[in-house]
């Protein structure tokens, strides 16, 4: 991952909430666009928990980003449609 695949996410209107996967298997929600910030130079992302706990996360140990739920967009596709 790169701060600009976090801040795709960050920056996504409207906000929907996302779910970080790190390497080390943790999990960390980002429910609102203000509890994640990119830092300067764009190593680290600093994010706040819902516990108010804030933690400082090098971009390179995100493996994956995923929304929490899925987007109205996704229903309105049909796979049927692309294998034609």
């Amino acid at each position: 991952m790169t701060s600009g695949d976090l801040l795709r996410f960050l920056d996504n209107l409207p906000f929907e909430p996302f779910i970080i996967f790190l390497s080390d298997g943790r999990q960390i929600a980002v429910r609102h666009p203000e509890m994640a910030s990119v830092q300067r130079f764009g190593v680290a992302a600093r994010i706040r928990h819902d516990s108010d706990l804030v933690e400082l996360v090098d971009i390179g140990l995100i493996v994956s980003i995923q929304t929490e739920k899925p987007s109205a967009a996704a229903f309105l596709e049909s796979p049927e449609e692309d294998a034609e």
